[in-house]
């Protein structure tokens, strides 16, 4: 069985929940006011230690509650 970090979870659940609503890495950039290098660099696995600040801030703009996207997807294959 594969460990997983949370980092790993918040990058799936918030990858999913883009991809379920429709928005762009750019979109979801300017509705969390986070640079857009900086989303990509999380979303490509780069950038490993965002602040709570901006996950709270991406999760909102992905229409995500903090908590949820920290947790392990239900599917994830």
């Amino acid at each position: 069985m594969q460990d997983v970090s949370a980092i790993d979870d918040f990058r799936a659940n918030l990858r999913s929940a883009c991809e379920k609503h429709d928005i762009s890495q750019r979109e979801l950039a300017r509705r969390s006011e986070v640079h857009y290098v900086t989303v990509n660099r999380i979303l490509k696995g780069i950038l490993t230690n965002p602040t709570i600040d901006v996950c709270e801030r991406l999760a909102k703009a992905a229409g995500v509650p903090l908590p949820k996207i920290f947790k392990t997807p239900v599917d994830s294959h």
